[in-house]
């Protein structure tokens, strides 16, 4: 019997990684939240793309007022707005400014941004009260990425932060792995699903919803194969089945030491290999944990079946 965190390491060291070049697909970048990014991304895009201010206020040469103070303030001419989204059509020349907005782009010969709280404008003249320091508030190009340098490893999973960088990269798609097949049966003459009528004895197959649930919250896809009756023939079908659509089997019930329990001689007839038979927890001891390899002739799974092509060949059965 294992202690429960020695079976969570064997059961993650049984399970094969995805394909990186089959397992893949490339999806819309709106739908690529949660996903896991199957290849690096790259960007031709400096971030920023080019200089800009992070304040509002002026753009202005450093050297026309690194000397201006309280008692001596220094007036510069205002010679072009820039808003946001505007391309500065002026260069900034000895004694002249520009009115500049957040975000905005930085007019050449101008390299320090003062801001607007320092300054006081009347009409085209704005009178700079305190020197700032150099370069202040000012964003420069590929300061926080360069062109044609890695912007994403392979391997991470995409949320808002991700998505984001991506937009700003102009990736309006994206490749990421495949979501996993998860199938899901559960096993026992007593159970029914929720929308039947209760009768005596029978309890409602509540395992196979929380365990949908659970590998839908993990990025997997869950295969709800249903409530299989501890019939041997039935549940044999049933396991190859659920092993020709999925990566992975889950099943719950049919692992004990009682009668109705097939589950483990059903998986030692169809050819795994079973690496755990119980864990030291309760309630739960009796889990079954096997592989299946497709190579093997007792693989079970149809050979002629679209879907056997995408199953892992060493998938995990935990019961």
């Amino acid at each position: 019997m294992l202690p429960a965190h020695d079976a969570e390491r064997l059961i993650l060291e049984l399970v094969t990684p995805l394909d990186a070049q089959q397992d893949v697909e490339t999806i819309d970048l709106l739908s690529a939240s949660g996903r896991i990014l199957a290849a690096e991304v790259s960007s031709s895009l400096d971030f920023p793309h080019w200089d800009n201010s992070a304040m509002d206020g002026y753009a202005v040469r450093y050297d026309d007022v690194r000397g201006c103070f309280a008692d001596h303030p220094i007036t510069l001419e205002i010679v072009e707005e820039i808003p946001a989204g505007y391309q500065p059509k002026v260069a900034i020349q000895p004694g002249q400014a520009a009115r500049i907005l957040t975000g905005s782009m930085m007019p050449e010969g101008a390299d320090t941004i003062v801001i607007q709280e320092e300054t006081q404008r009347e009409g085209d003249r704005v009178t700079i009260l305190s020197a700032p320091q150099p370069k202040a508030f000012v964003r420069h190009r590929a300061a926080f990425y360069q062109a044609g340098e890695p912007l994403l490893p392979a391997g991470i999973s995409l949320a808002a932060p991700e998505i984001a960088v991506l937009a700003t990269a102009q990736c309006p798609s994206v490749t990421v792995y495949r979501r996993p097949r998860v199938a899901i049966l559960s096993t026992g003459n007593e159970l029914v699903s929720p929308d039947e009528p209760l009768a005596p004895g029978q309890i409602v197959d509540s395992n196979q919803y929380a365990i949908a649930s659970l590998v839908s919250a993990a990025g997997a896809e869950p295969v709800l194969m249903g409530i299989i009756p501890d019939q041997p023939e039935q549940l044999q079908q049933a396991i190859a089945n659920a092993l020709a659509l999925a990566d992975v089997v889950l099943s719950s019930g049919g692992v004990s030491v009682g009668d109705y329990d097939y589950v483990d001689q059903i998986l030692a007839d169809l050819g795994a290999t079973i690496h755990i038979r119980s864990v030291a927890v309760k309630p739960g001891k009796p889990l079954t944990v096997a592989t299946f390899n497709p190579q093997d002739p007792a693989f079970p799974a149809q050979k002629d079946s679209p879907e056997n092509d995408s199953a892992d060949p060493h998938s995990p059965l935990p019961i």
